[in-house]
């Protein structure tokens, strides 16, 4: 992982060492804005990054059981339980009887929610539009490029699937 500081020699590009400078910072940045947590106007208490992904990726559906979310958030059942009981200390989710098996949950967002995704979204939203500001379509899709490839060291085939 640290491989970028290393020497590299003459076949890689010029700004090997930068681009891996850079990529370090933004790594150290997300671990400090999760320790941070992310202040909404929602939720006065802040949310983690996971707890943040949690709440967006939720919200694309009408409601989740606990094995589409273990699967989604790549999570144990442990941590994942952890966190449903924080949001829902936080009245973010709700846990609700399915209507056709009484046995299994079904988590879905609160009204508190769902301003909390809004919330996320929007701040996501200018992050890229910052990030990507001035850059031409060809440095943009150089972007793209470069994150897809980080993608591929980091997930399994059939994940990348919903990138092409």
């Amino acid at each position: 992982m640290w491989l970028w500081y290393t020497d590299v020699g003459d076949n890689m590009s010029k700004y090997y060492f930068e681009i891996g400078t850079i990529m370090m910072k933004v790594m150290k940045k997300l671990l400090s804005t999760n320790q941070k947590k992310l202040q909404l106007q929602a939720d006065k208490e802040g949310f983690s990054i996971r707890e943040s992904f949690f709440i967006v990726e939720l919200g694309d559906h009408d409601y989740m059981t606990f094995g589409q979310i273990e699967k989604s958030l790549d999570i144990d059942r442990k941590t994942l339980i952890a966190l449903l009981n924080r949001l829902q200390k936080k009245k973010v989710i709700e846990k609700v009887a399915s209507e056709t098996d009484r046995r299994q949950q079904w988590i879905i967002l609160t009204d508190k929610g769902e301003r909390a995704r809004e919330e996320l979204l929007e701040q996501g939203q200018q992050l890229l539009a910052f990030g990507l500001k001035d850059l031409t379509v060809n440095e943009e899709k150089a972007v793209l490029k470069f994150f897809s490839k980080l993608l591929q060291t980091t997930v399994s085939a059939p994940e990348l699937d919903e990138f092409e």
